[in-house]
C-alpha cells in the first residue's frame, strides 16, 4: 500500500510517500513540497514559488506578480499562492497536471484539499488540515483564474450549471439567468436558533407596548396566536381574523 501523509515544518506544509510491504514495514519513499517566499524590491512585494527541486516556478511567478495587478488585493494574492502550492505539490506526487485530470481524479484532488484521510486497497491519504467550503471555493477561483491566464482550461474545474429565477424590481417580476460553477463546494445554511416560547412577562410588556400604541385589533391577533400557537399567516388565514375585521367598526 501507498500512504500518503502531511506534516508540518514551521509554517510550510509538505508529503511524503511511504510504502507499507505485506509485513508491515513502513518506509518513506518521496518527499513533495512547494515553498514560497516574497521579496520587497523598489516598494513593490513579489510572490515567488519554488518546486521540490527549489527551482522557481516561472508561470506562478508570472501569475502572481503581473495578472490582474490592478485588481487583486495582497491578501487575495497571498490565497492564491497557497492554492497554487497544494496544486503543484499534488500534480508533483501523481506525475499529472491538472489540465489531464479525470472527474475521478479532480474528485480526489478536491478531497486532498479539503483535507479529508481517505483509506483505500492500493492508495491512502493520511491528512491533518482541514478546509471548509470558502476555502475550497477560493482555491477553485484562483485555479481558474490560473488557467485563464495561462489560456488553457479543465472541463471539470470550468463547468458550470444554469440556473433560473426571478427577482421583483418596482414591482416588476424580473426573469434572470446565472451561470453556477458546477464543483464549487455549497456553504452550509446558518442555523438560527429559535427560542421554543416566550415567557409571561414578556407577553405582558408586548401587551404594554400594544395597548399604547396599538389597536384592540392588534392586541386580539397577537393573543390568538401566544395562546393558541397559531402562526400570523394562519391567523390572517382563518375566520376568527375576519370576524375580528368586522368588528373594526364597533370600537376595535
Amino acid at each position: 500500500m501507498i500512504v500518503l501523509r502531511e506534516y508540518k515544518r514551521g509554517n510550510e506544509t509538505y508529503y511524503k510517500l511511504h510504502l507499507i510491504d505485506e509485513t508491515g514495514k513502513d518506509t518513506a519513499i518521496n518527499e513533495y513540497y512547494c515553498k514560497s517566499a516574497s521579496k520587497e524590491v523598489d516598494g513593490k512585494t513579489y510572490w515567488i514559488l519554488f518546486d521540490s527541486n527549489m527551482r522557481v516556478i516561472e508561470t506562478a511567478f508570472d501569475f502572481l506578480n503581473y495578472h490582474r495587478i490592478d485588481e487583486l488585493k495582497p491578501n487575495t494574492k497571498k490565497q492564491h499562492m497557497q492554492a497554487l502550492k497544494l496544486l503543484f505539490c499534488y500534480q508533483d506526487m501523481i506525475k499529472k497536471d491538472l489540465r489531464k485530470f479525470s472527474q475521478d481524479e479532480f474528485t480526489r484532488f478536491k478531497a486532498f484539499l479539503k483535507g479529508i484521510s481517505i483509506s483505500g486497497a492500493v492508495f491512502s491519504f493520511e491528512l491533518k488540515t482541514r478546509r471548509g467550503p470558502e476555502t475550497i471555493n477560493n482555491y477553485l477561483l484562483a485555479y481558474r483564474d490560473y488557467f485563464n491566464f495561462l489560456g488553457c482550461t479543465n472541463h471539470f474545474l470550468h463547468d458550470v450549471t444554469t440556473k433560473n429565477f426571478a427577482i421583483t424590481i418596482n414591482d416588476v417580476n424580473v426573469h434572470v439567468t446565472k451561470d453556477i460553477q458546477k464543483h464549487n463546494e455549497k456553504k452550509p445554511k446558518e442555523v438560527i436558533e429559535v427560542p421554543r416560547y416566550i415567557s409571561v412577562d414578556e407577553m405582558n410588556r408586548i401587551l404594554t407596548v400594544i395597548r399604547k400604541d396599538y389597536t384592540r385589533r392588534d392586541e386580539l391577533i397577537v393573543r390568538i396566536m401566544y395562546e393558541s400557537g397559531l402562526r400570523i399567516g394562519e391567523v390572517l388565514g382563518s375566520k376568527l381574523y375576519y370576524i375580528i375585521l368586522r368588528q373594526k367598526g364597533k370600537g376595535f
